[in-house]
């Protein structure tokens, strides 16, 4: 999976603080060849209890129809994004 769409993903469908989302992605850069269940396998960001429902939740359908409607409302800006703001990259 592309580390932008694992991004949206994370933004969209969970309720993680931005400095939980800033450390997954500082972690995932490390690793992009992995797929969603696998990295969220091998993380110690995650609590184990939290593990196989986030996984769900990342790859669900309905997530994916969300983040198509928020591409067509408006677009979609991540940290990768060439357009993101310099300074913001430099915070959480």
């Amino acid at each position: 999976m592309e580390i932008r769409d694992f991004l949206i993903r994370v933004k969209v469908g969970t309720n993680l603080g931005i400095k939980k989302q800033y450390q997954i992605y500082q972690e995932i850069r490390k690793s992009p060849e992995l797929s969603i269940a696998e990295w969220i396998g091998t993380t110690k960001l995650i609590k184990e209890s939290q593990k196989d429902e986030l996984t769900a939740t990342l790859q669900s359908e309905q997530l994916t129809h969300e983040i198509q409607i928020n591409e067509q409302s408006g677009g979609i800006l991540t940290i990768l994004d060439e357009m993101y703001p310099k300074l913001l990259r430099e915070i959480y």
